[in-house]
């Protein structure tokens, strides 16, 4: 789960972040908004994203050795 950086992990900073929904969630395959399966689905669709955040941060910001 990247949402919770390790102490020493490089992480995003803190801040109020928008993530919008692009296409909507099948509502029979998730027929409460509460249900396991749609909050397992969207945390591992919100891990990709900041993922994908975290990479191309480290591409543009790099991290010099001497703050490793």
């Amino acid at each position: 789960m990247l949402r919770h950086a390790a102490p020493g992990e490089r992480s995003l900073r803190p801040g109020l972040w928008v993530v919008r929904l692009r296409v909507p969630f099948d509502r029979a395959a998730y027929p409460s908004a509460a249900s396991r399966a749609l909050f397992r689905d969207t945390g591992a669709e919100l891990d990709t994203l900041l993922g994908e955040a975290l990479r191309k941060l480290a591409i543009t910001h790099p991290v010099p050795d001497s703050a490793r």
